[in-house]
């Protein structure tokens, strides 16, 4: 996931204005100790919402994607926008050409 700067400077101004703390320091107050294997807090949630609620800069779409092994990353990558360039790759149709948005590759696919 890409963060953009201002977002996350915006993002840490409004926590530390509201925790009156460094930002790592109210994140961590956030989290139940006595479920410290349970819980969990995710920045890219964080960023998103407040994203969303911040900024009229982002919006919601679907994206395609596919889980891929290394073995079959090439089949995959041809089908994503801008393969053409790419003289290694069978070259897919025009209706193919943005099938993915992006790949996943796991070495626990092999």
């Amino acid at each position: 996931m890409l963060f953009q700067e201002p977002v996350i400077t915006d993002l840490k101004i409004a926590i530390e204005t509201h925790q009156h703390e460094p930002m790592w320091k109210a994140l961590l107050h956030c989290i139940d100790h006595k479920e410290l294997f349970g819980a969990s807090m995710s920045e890219y949630e964080i960023y998103f919402n407040h994203s969303l609620l911040r900024s009229n800069q982002f919006n919601i779409r679907k994206l395609n994607w596919a889980n891929s092994s290394m073995a079959f990353f090439n089949q995959y990558r041809a089908l994503l926008s801008g393969a053409e360039n790419n003289n290694d790759l069978t070259q897919p149709n025009a209706s193919e050409r943005n099938l993915y948005h992006y790949l996943s590759v796991h070495a626990h696919m092999r």
